[in-house]
């Protein structure tokens, strides 16, 4: 039995919407409106929070899975998770398995900060202790179009080509003093076969596109090649469109 100080009393689910801007990627491009989902639980006095995707908690499940989730054990992740999973397999069988994953993240996130909050520890020390103090946040450049459908430009203007990408990127370290930066790349056509970022990294540490330039023109230390594909990030530097090399 889970003691009552570590009981979940409350479980809300809140939809947020929030401007976007006409970014590009593989499956097209970005609507005027991004969704996300937050999760706020309340523990006792503590109220703890996670997000997630912006279908990740549908409407039509919320209730059956706050009958689920409420009364659980905060601590008690695994249970948590199946709950959550047999709830959904029964009121929203067409859920496939990946979905259902992202209906539990963000309840798991909030577990996790309640759990943090009720011990008094970073939810670093949770996970088996932080790598690092700090950690960049990173700018992230995306090929665009100079405005939505129908709508006047947005202050970005359009990035459709290396230019573009470049003033883009010389904007975000200008405005906000990024320092490390990543490009999403794959929303536009290869020009030959030699112009694609591999999906593995490759044999040197430069980017794929073979550019060290930085978004001023000067020349610096080589690329790091990060986990997800297609993604170049060093400090305070870009890399050229794939397709120039």
């Amino acid at each position: 039995m889970s003691a009552p100080a570590s009981r979940i009393d409350e479980f809300d689910v809140i939809p947020l919407a929030f401007s976007d801007p006409p970014l590009l990627n593989a499956a097209g491009v970005h609507e005027p409106l991004a969704l996300r989902t937050l999760v706020r639980l309340r523990v006792g006095r503590v109220v703890a929070w996670g997000e997630g995707r912006g279908d990740a908690m549908p409407p039509e499940v919320v209730a059956a899975v706050r009958e689920a989730v409420v009364g659980e054990d905060v601590f008690a992740t695994n249970r948590l998770d199946a709950a959550v999973d047999a709830v959904l397999r029964r009121v929203a069988p067409a859920m496939d398995s990946q979905h259902r994953l992202n209906s539990f993240a963000p309840l798991e996130v909030a577990a996790l900060d309640a759990q943090g909050r009720l011990l008094g520890l970073p939810v670093s020390e949770l996970l088996g202790g932080a790598v690092r103090d700090r950690v960049d946040y990173s700018a992230y450049l995306f090929f665009k179009w100079a405005g939505h459908l129908g709508e006047e430009p947005d202050g970005w203007g359009a990035a459709m080509d290396a230019a573009g990408i470049v003033r883009q990127a010389d904007a975000l370290i200008d405005r906000y003093g990024f320092r490390s930066i990543k490009l999403k790349a794959g929303a536009l056509p290869p020009r030959s076969r030699s112009s694609r970022c591999s999906p593995s990294p490759p044999s040197t540490p430069a980017c794929p596109c073979g550019s060290t330039r930085t978004a001023r023109g000067a020349t610096g230390p080589p690329w790091r090649w990060l986990p997800s594909w297609a993604t170049c990030s060093s400090t305070s530097r870009i890399p050229c469109w794939a397709s120039r090399a």
